[in-house]
């Protein structure tokens, strides 16, 4: 099970929320595939929650931007997305 950890000293600050973005925090493995760091990224504000939960799942499958370890294999396709009461 992985743990998380405070992003990294030095580590780029994302500006706040703007119109029609949002910030959002994805978790990747740390290079040693021990701990869980966050990553920040920015992505458009549709209002729409199947929208907004497909793009992080892209973005997951991505992997890191900022070192670390993938979570999820580069190949990984969503098959399906359930939303129920706001929770995927």
């Amino acid at each position: 099970m992985y743990e998380t950890q405070p992003s990294p000293a030095g580590a780029q600050e994302l500006p706040l929320q703007s119109p029609g973005r949002q910030v959002v925090h994805l978790y990747f493995a740390d290079v040693h595939e021990r701990y869980l760091a966050a990553e920040q990224r920015v992505v458009s504000q549709s209002g729409d929650d199947v929208a907004l939960s497909r793009r992080l799942i892209e973005l997951l499958v991505q992997g890191p931007m900022q070192g670390g370890s993938r979570t999820l294999p580069a190949g990984a396709k969503l098959r399906a997305l359930f939303i129920s009461s706001g929770t995927a």
